[in-house]
């Protein structure tokens, strides 16, 4: 037989074996000469590792000359790093993996685009096997998206062209709706102009745009920004018309709250909400901000009459995750709307298009649909007649049928499959970290002795299901054990040890463990089965209700305490709690501890009278504090935005005006919300200060600080950026 063209695109049939991907990383084990294998040679692939795993003895002699036969193994989770600590890989003892090595083989790249990901996105062992299989870069919807956008694909994309044809052969008129901004969690607004851009070649009439501000993925008041963005477009192309914004607290709720729906839903069909015109758009976004209403939950403003959804009309949602799609379209495509009693009448035969497929049972088209790969290596070699063998222990089973079937739940002709029980005996499997690789080797070696199968190949899970495992407590107890010094007392999750909301019934609970020993008890030598115990019941790290492993080691009069975060705000109930008067408001039954002393790796409040390992710095004999000691006068000035600067923060960080040191603050504007709108701020203020003290020759130093740059650059915005370099350049 011909040996599948797919492995030759992957590069794996010039090679001995090849890393998949980044973090989580899979090999093909394959040892001979390339040539050979293109011919179609046998290929020896990593069969001493299995009797090296279960102590058979497994002579390869005898199919040295078998012809046509190919066994494909995957190690997941194995992979290469330079970096020693943490590195199991390295560490451990691999004479079969070592003697592979020294063979040809060849290192794959196994993240972002090279397997069909985003750039710079780890891969994983769901797609890893899915490209495997494949013999292919298989892109997920987003790399889709992206590259259509960039090969300039959207003006021949099925769904679009399909979608202006309707537009234009019905009411003229065509909705563009979704998440605006380049967050890249749910859209991006490259997306958005591609599809302007689309409509516009197509000849649609009327393209009207419902802005969803997002606020969440993005700074909570850059919708103004994103807003510009769109409009200058608009004006750009001369297509387009701005219709709604509306926060997507209202438009993407996906929790039920049909309420929320409801205000999204009357303003794109009945236009109801703020009215104002598209040239106040951007200035009513601002007005919003300065009343303290952010980007997710803008209401809706509406600015245009004939822009809401009517009888006819075709929409577009734009956003590809589906989460936060399902509850609009259902409003607007299908008999949700009832629920809504809404008093705006429903427009009659409309139609809606998703990016992607938002739910499997919506009857609404996709642009770009759920790709079925076909053709993939297992679907081919049953084509040709091969016959084949894949197996793998019970977590892995899926990876080696669905995924590397192409993600089809189909089990092609000839398709032997085998699944080995994983171990049910350990709640996490570094209690057994070995799994059941023997019995996957086992099945494995079965096959290949029997000769039934050209094709076998199999999973081995250990070192990606036990990598996964890797626990903080099982460091500490080993770290406590080789310095044979300390000793573990509580454990607690951050839930309630850590809260910062006042929530002070969760504090006490972490606070009672702590000082009286009140929660399981527990040995030390029993610490990490206990933890996994609890896991078994779900309960995870963050709310693990306290463990005591010491009646000894509560907090007793006249301890000492030491805090080691360094972050603050999560440790300043606690600290209340155990070092000022907070514990009375706990109303606990357990006597709190009598001179007891804390302190904290950081200062966690500057009213708190604890000491900090690290407390702040205080910075002496800086130029101003220099030059006042030299007995020269100065004059320090800036605009109210950036007085603290020239004062406070120049000096060293410290509330202190040296002798003979004259201070100039004068104001920025207070007319506009955001200093995009007044570019140059003050800085002509700032300058006629300087200008005057330069003049008078009162100070031998003077020194300001010119703002606009920095502020306005802020704002995201690159005209007023321009102007405000302008300004003060």
């Amino acid at each position: 037989m011909d040996f599948c063209p797919y492995w030759q695109d992957m590069g794996l049939a010039r090679y001995g074996f090849g890393k998949i991907w980044g973090s989580q990383n899979n090999y093909y084990f394959l040892e001979g000469e390339p040539t050979n294998l293109m011919k179609g040679k046998f290929v020896r692939l990593a069969l001493s590792v299995f009797p090296t795993m279960y102590n058979k003895k497994f002579k390869m002699d005898k199919y040295q000359n078998v012809q046509q036969k190919v066994c494909l193994v995957v190690i997941d989770g194995w992979g290469l790093s330079d970096e020693q600590h943490g590195n199991a890989i390295a560490k451990a003892k691999t004479p079969i993996m070592d003697k592979l090595c020294s063979g040809n083989w060849q290192k794959l790249e196994a993240h972002g685009l090279h397997v069909g990901l985003p750039e710079g996105l780890m891969g994983n062992s769901e797609v890893g096997h899915l490209n495997i299989g494949a013999g292919r870069v298989i892109y997920q919807d987003i790399v889709r998206i992206n590259l259509a956008v960039q090969r300039n694909e959207f003006v021949t994309n099925p769904q679009i062209v399909a979608s202006a044809e309707r537009a234009k052969k019905g009411s003229g008129r065509l909705h563009l709706l979704g998440l605006v901004s380049d967050g890249g969690v749910h859209s991006h607004i490259d997306h958005l102009f591609a599809l302007i851009r689309a409509f516009k070649q197509l000849q649609v009439p009327k393209v009207f745009i419902h802005f969803f501000a997002d606020g969440r993925d993005t700074s909570p008041t850059s919708g103004a920004g994103y807003l510009e963005q769109l409009l200058q477009f608009i004006s750009s192309e001369k297509y387009g018309e701005l219709v709604t914004i509306v926060g997507r607290y209202y438009a993407m709720d996906r929790d039920k709250r049909w309420e929320r729906i409801k205000m999204a839903y009357e303003a794109i069909i009945g236009g109801i909400g703020q009215k104002a015109t598209v040239d106040r758009a951007v200035d009513v976004v601002r007005e919003r901000y300065a009343q303290s209403e952010t980007d997710e939950f803008l209401k809706p403003v509406v600015f245009s009459d004939d822009g809401q959804v009517k009888d006819d009309d075709t929409l577009i949602f734009f956003n590809y995750r589906a989460d936060r799609m399902r509850q609009i379209c259902e409003c607007l495509g299908l008999e949700r709307y009832k629920d809504l009693n809404s008093s705006v009448p429903h427009p009659k035969n409309i139609q809606i298009s998703g990016m992607t497929q938002y739910n499997k049972e919506f009857p609404f088209p996709s642009l770009f649909p759920p790709v079925t790969h076909t053709n993939v290596l297992a679907e081919w070699l049953a084509s040709q007649g091969v016959t084949q063998f894949h197996c793998a222990e019970t977590e892995k089973y899926p990876h080696v049928t669905f995924f590397f079937n192409g993600g089809r739940e189909v089990q092609f002709q000839d398709e032997e499959r085998c699944m080995v029980p994983s171990p049910k005996e350990v709640a996490t499997y570094d209690l057994k970290p070995e799994m059941n690789a023997a019995g996957v080797a086992e099945k494995m070696v079965e096959q290949i002795e029997s000769g039934r199968h050209p094709f076998v190949m199999c999973n081995f899970a250990p070192p990606d299901m036990v990598g996964h495992t890797a626990g903080y407590l099982e460091q500490l107890l080993q770290f406590i054990a080789s310095e044979k010094y300390g000793e573990l007392a509580t454990i607690t999750g951050r839930y309630y040890a850590m809260d910062r909301d006042k929530r002070w019934e969760r504090i006490k609970m972490a606070y009672e463990a702590i000082i009286g020993g009140i929660g399981q008890k527990a040995t030390v030598d029993r610490a990490v089965d206990v933890v996994r115990e609890r896991y078994a019941q779900s309960e995870t790290d963050e709310f693990l209700k306290p463990i005591v492993f010491s009646d000894d080691g509560r907090v007793k009069d006249d301890d000492t305490l030491i805090f080691f975060n360094y972050r603050a705000d999560r440790m300043r109930q606690i600290c209340e709690c155990l070092g000022l008067e907070r514990y009375k408001d706990l109303n606990s039954s357990v006597p709190h501890p009598k001179n007891i002393q804390i302190s904290g790796m950081t200062q966690y409040n500057k009213e708190f009278p604890f000491p900090s390992l690290f407390p702040p710095v205080t910075h002496t004999n800086v130029l101003a504090e220099w030059l006042a000691s030299q007995g020269v006068t100065q004059f320090h000035c800036a605009e109210t935005e950036k007085y603290p600067h020239v004062t406070f923060f120049f000096n060293g960080g410290r509330e202190v005006q040296f002798q003979d040191e004259e201070r100039c603050m004068v104001p920025s504007p207070k007319e506009v919300a955001t200093y995009d709108l007044k570019p140059e701020m003050n800085a002509a203020g700032v300058a006629e200060k300087m200008v005057e003290q330069i003049e008078s020759g009162r100070h031998p130093f003077v020194m300001c600080n010119f703002a606009p740059p920095d502020m306005v650059g802020h704002t995201g915005k690159f005209e007023p950026a321009v102007k405000a370099c302008e300004a003060t350049g």
